[in-house]
């Protein structure tokens, strides 16, 4: 059985996604759909994937074209998210520390 028959008997619309890889955040028209993702990472070409349980239906994907991604040379921007991160984490960290002490700011009696 084919996707368009499986379409067809669900009744249901059969689309064509260009471009997806393990790190797309979202699927064009659809949303995000990590599972989607990892299955359309990982499945043999031309093999039609069990159900897939997403967070908007369910799908069945199969692989036509397989591109290999470009290498990556530049990872500044990933380095910049991972130092905007660790920040938060920081910030976080210290806020909790600071509210578990019970701080209290005596700065207005000596000023």
């Amino acid at each position: 059985m084919d996707l368009a028959s499986i379409s067809e008997k669900y009744g249901k619309k059969l689309d064509t996604i260009e471009n997806i890889s393990f790190s797309s955040f979202s699927l064009p028209g659809v949303g995000i759909e990590p599972n989607v993702n990892a299955v359309v990472s990982n499945i043999e070409m031309n093999k039609i994937s069990k159900p897939i349980k997403g967070n908007n239906g369910v799908f069945l994907v199969k692989v036509i074209n397989n591109k290999p991604a470009p290498e990556k040379t530049d990872f500044t921007e990933d380095k910049l998210s991972v130092m905007r991160n660790q920040a938060s984490q920081v910030y976080k960290l210290f806020e909790a520390v600071e509210k578990k002490a019970e701080i209290t700011d005596n700065r207005a009696r000596y000023f």
